[in-house]
């Protein structure tokens, strides 16, 4: 049993209970082997621990090294897609998401006037594209750092790559880009939405739709260690066939580092996760796209357990069938 309470929350008198499922007659067997986390679509071991079992379980959620991924993520022989066709008349729903993270810095700024990218900032712009192939299982088919920072070429840099790869979704930090990332919306709708991590969110993702971009509030720790668990496991992929091309992504994603704490009031531990001494902008660039792939197969964060999950990879043998009653107005 665990308890949860906010301790940044001055006005939150209760304490909430975590109680093992198990124990609870109205759980069936069955229902609770569905959450499990290599039959559910989207439940991670640590997701299935805390909300299921009622454990304290923090799972291998560290940072993840240069060699782990080598180890753990590496396609070989794969490249880089140069482009990905829409796929039309197939069982499976195609589906490809684009992160992207947008930062003062850019190459060709850093070797013209490496001083003056000192004096506005060390993050890049950066842009990383997953593809879906199986539960969980993610391919990176392109990554890029921009390489100029200005509005146009942004835009133009970023209207390829949604044409190009045919991006379903693109998601994108507000830090660097509030008017920029209103005139994405403009033009791309529902297709593109910004993010805003948060030290704490209620339920860990909050979607609103009342903002104009749309956003999506996540809870920056909760989700970086969930992509480093995924990592860990080997769910997400990279193209070291084109390794001079992959290899800063890589140096990205290994560059985090995590700091545990005790919260003064309730006293208990939290783990934190700060940028270390290397960039970490393509890693939030795959953050992005990583929370843009969990939007789609839940439905906007509204179906934690999405019947669409078994379209895209189940038993084709079983048909989706929805029933419901309409009144005769005749």
């Amino acid at each position: 049993m665990v308890s949860s309470k906010n301790p940044d929350d001055p006005d939150c008198q209760m304490i909430g209970f975590h109680i093992n499922q198990l124990y609870m007659p109205m759980f069936t067997r069955e229902a609770i082997d569905a959450e499990m986390p290599n039959v559910h679509p989207i439940n991670t071991e640590r997701v299935f621990q805390n909300e299921v079992l009622g454990e304290f379980y923090q799972g291998d959620s560290s940072p993840i090294t240069p060699e782990e991924i080598r180890l753990l993520c590496a396609d070989t022989e794969r490249k880089f897609a140069s482009s990905i066709v829409p796929m039309k008349n197939t069982i499976d729903p195609q589906i490809v998401v684009l992160g992207i993270d947008y930062g003062a810095r850019s190459d060709l700024e850093q070797l013209a006037e490496p001083d003056k990218v000192r004096q506005t900032g060390q993050s890049y712009s950066t842009a990383v594209v997953l593809s879906v192939k199986g539960p969980n299982l993610l391919s990176v088919e392109f990554a890029t750092k921009f390489k100029r920072n200005d509005p146009e070429s942004k835009k133009g840099i970023i209207d390829q790559i949604m044409r190009q790869y045919s991006v379903q979704l693109a998601i994108g930090d507000i830090g660097y880009s509030n008017d920029f990332s209103v005139t994405l919306h403009n033009i791309y709708g529902d297709r593109y939405l910004v993010s805003r991590a948060h030290p704490r969110v209620n339920g860990h993702i909050k979607f609103t739709m009342d903002a104009f971009p749309k956003e999506l509030v996540f809870e920056r720790d909760h989700y970086i260690g969930e992509l480093y668990e995924q990592m860990k496991k080997g769910m997400i992929r990279f193209p070291y066939g084109d390794w001079e091309k992959v290899a800063w992504l890589v140096e990205h994603c290994a560059s985090m580092e995590k700091k545990a704490s005790i919260s003064r009031m309730g006293g208990d531990p939290s783990v934190h996760y700060v940028k270390g001494s290397t960039p970490n902008d393509g890693f939030m660039a795959l953050l992005n796209a990583y929370l843009a792939y969990k939007f789609i197969i839940t439905r906007g964060f509204t179906n934690n357990n999405p019947l669409l999950q078994q379209q895209n990879f189940g038993n084709h043998k079983k048909v989706l069938a929805i029933t419901g009653f309409i009144p005769r107005k005749f």
